[in-house]
């Protein structure tokens, strides 16, 4: 069947003879500020959304917040993978000057945080990106896992851990393989 699609604002839009279906937004990441983890940035909305672009290296927790500098701005965000999937929104429904959320980032890479006024209210606005909780990794079953855990022979002390997922159960640590500990896992 012969298909057209065509790039509509920031949708893409598939045309068939049967009729339009809608892709799913995508962020144009060309035209986003650059910002990182631990990074506050005033920014400036006016007729269209403010998109930050972050780049992460490892699967992390966020912590984003959004405040309305301008009187009367009611801020509101999203944030996107560069595939266009929303991973996180906060909308501001009650018209706060303050809107707060986070998001569980698990593969690394770059994302969007787009911010908008959920009032139609332009203005100077504040968005701060801070580390959120620690995520820990999953395992899968058949693959290896390195990483660090808490405890060993010492209390406080971290070790180093290499585990294989077999029944997602345990995992040793080096030197200390009495020590076991459990991890998540993906069944598959």
């Amino acid at each position: 069947m012969n298909a057209l699609i065509a790039r509509v604002g920031q949708v893409f839009l598939v045309v068939t003879l049967m009729g339009m279906f809608l892709l799913g937004a995508v962020p144009l990441s060309a035209q986003a500020i650059l910002i990182t983890v631990g990074q506050n940035k005033v920014g400036t909305l006016a007729d269209a959304p403010l998109q930050y672009s972050l780049s992460i290296e490892t699967p992390q927790s966020i912590e984003v917040q959004v405040l309305g500098i301008s009187a009367g701005l009611a801020p509101t965000f999203r944030i996107f993978d560069l595939s266009g999937m929303i991973v996180a929104e906060v909308r501001n429904t009650a018209g706060a000057t303050i809107v707060e959320g986070s998001a569980s980032l698990s593969s690394p890479g770059d994302y969007i945080i787009e911010v908008s006024s959920a009032n139609a209210t332009g203005g100077q606005f504040l968005i701060s990106v801070q580390a959120g909780e620690f995520l820990m990794p999953s395992l899968v079953l058949g693959e290896n896992q390195v990483g660090m855990i808490a405890g060993g022979e010492q209390p406080g002390t971290v070790q180093p851990i290499r585990a294989r997922a077999a029944e997602c159960e345990s995992a040793s640590t080096g030197d200390h393989a009495g020590v076991r500990a459990r991890l998540p896992c993906v069944r598959c």
